[in-house]
């Protein structure tokens, strides 16, 4: 009775997986060989068919209906890498052109899942695995919390390296690795990285950006210089990197060198306002006070929200009424740039305590400031008496103020593999490079 029930048992699961074929699955069975072959390769032509009618379709724009023929070739073969990477492709280029947050984060994953079919239908797939590493950069970029956002550049890193893994000369991988790497704060992994990046293409002056933002990042200001140097020797259209390199000037007390390079900075971009800010406190540093006057006064005149400009002038201000107390004029002007400067910026404690001070002593005429409470970049006073113009109402000229004399300059904008700039990355100076999304021969994209 117990064999029979076995048998009984057996005859069902048999039913019920025959039952699950389709007529293609009933024709294999008696289907020879060479018939099967000839099934393959009019399957394999109609999923061809299907891909390059998609293709066209996505050339022109039509997305849409790129995906339709898409879903038409993985209908006959659910596990084609090559339709899979496809679709993931006109995932990836809808999220780059949708218009709002929840778009390109839809699109980005929808990209993120077709990939990750695609590395598991092919896993000795270079581009696809690298796409994967670029789509999850994506999202990273995207992400709400800084958690959500290190678990994707998490996932980003361990496809990248899967991805040199099985292309180890791809200059690409390497260079975006070392992005991941450095923005999950693995300094050390993202100049190893960055390094094998140059090696693989020692003509990539965004390689040598990249390495040169690490090196400062890491303290090692010399190796910084340099790479900043070769990267503007090989790309000398790069007036942002400019700034990076006088900022590790500055880091090094070399204000002199600094100032040269952002003098030739403001040439080439006479509107940016940062690299006027930074004259302006380098011109400081070196007792330019005329100089550095004007640099904020142009820092404020394009940007007139950037509350380091008004915080320079009125260093400067402050500066020489301390050298010559009679010249109340400078301290009220001082005061009226630091208090506009606090309005644009609330987060200065260090101002909100000399802006104290100083209100007391203007409350109380007769009472002698210590001068140790006087702002001094250098640790001397100047009996210099420069013309310091009106401080700009805030109504007619909205500007931003550095303060020259104890302010460091700014952290070096990151490398990125995309361009990267949501609230999990501290933002520097320079607007972070972007290292190529190279097309591959296997996509679209």
């Amino acid at each position: 009775m117990k064999q029979r029930s076995l048998y009984t048992t057996g005859l069902l699961v048999a039913l019920v997986c025959l039952g699950g074929c389709t007529k293609d699955d009933w024709t294999m069975f008696g289907e020879s060989d060479s018939d099967r072959e000839i099934r393959k390769t009019r399957r394999d032509a109609d999923i061809h068919e299907h891909m390059t009618e998609a293709q066209g379709k996505y050339s022109t724009g039509n997305y849409d209906a790129a995906l339709e023929e898409l879903v038409k070739a993985l209908r006959l073969n659910p596990r084609n890498p090559g339709a899979l990477m496809a679709c993931g492709d006109v995932f990836r280029k809808k999220g780059a052109l949708a218009n709002t947050t929840e778009g390109k984060v839809d699109n980005f994953s929808r990209a993120k899942v077709q990939y990750n079919a695609a590395c598991k239908s092919d896993p000795y797939s270079f581009p696809a695995h690298y796409k994967l590493g670029i789509t999850y950069q994506a999202l990273a970029d995207l992400a709400s919390s800084i958690t959500d956002a290190h678990d994707y550049l998490h996932e980003a890193v361990k496809t990248y390296v899967r991805a040199t893994t099985l292309d180890a000369k791809s200059f690409d991988a390497h260079l975006n690795l070392g992005t991941c790497y450095f923005q999950l704060d693995h300094k050390a992994l993202a100049l190893q990285a960055t390094h094998q990046a140059i090696k693989l293409n020692p003509t990539s002056y965004q390689a040598y950006t990249n390495y040169g933002l690490i090196a400062e990042y890491m303290g090692d200001y010399d190796a910084a210089i340099s790479a900043y140097k070769t990267s503007i020797e090989l790309e000398s259209d790069q007036p942002r990197i400019l700034l990076n390199l006088a900022s590790a000037y500055m880091r090094q007390g070399k204000f002199r060198l600094a100032m040269n390079t952002l003098r030739h900075t403001v040439k080439v971009r006479p509107n940016d306002a940062e690299a006027w800010l930074y004259l302006g406190v380098c011109c400081f540093r070196q007792k330019y006070y005329t100089d550095a006057i004007n640099a904020f006064q142009n820092a404020i005149r394009n940007n007139p929200r950037m509350p380091g400009a008004y915080r320079g002038l009125g260093v400067i201000c402050m500066y020489q009424y301390v050298s010559d107390r009679t010249r109340t004029d400078l301290r009220d002007m001082a005061l009226k740039a630091w208090e506009y400067s606090l309005q644009l910026d609330p987060n200065q404690n260090d101002l909100k305590e000399l802006l104290a001070v100083y209100r007391a002593e203007k409350a109380k005429p007769a009472a002698v400031a210590d001068a140790k409470t006087a702002p001094s970049s250098t640790g001397t006073s100047s009996s210099e008496s420069t013309p310091v113009p009106a401080a700009p109402e805030p109504a007619a000229a909205e500007a931003v103020v550095v303060e020259p004399v104890t302010v460091e300059p700014t952290d070096p904008a990151q490398p990125v593999g995309r361009p990267i700039q949501s609230p999990h990355q501290p933002i520097g100076p320079v607007t972070p490079v972007v290292s190529p999304e190279t097309p591959n021969n296997d996509g679209w994209e």
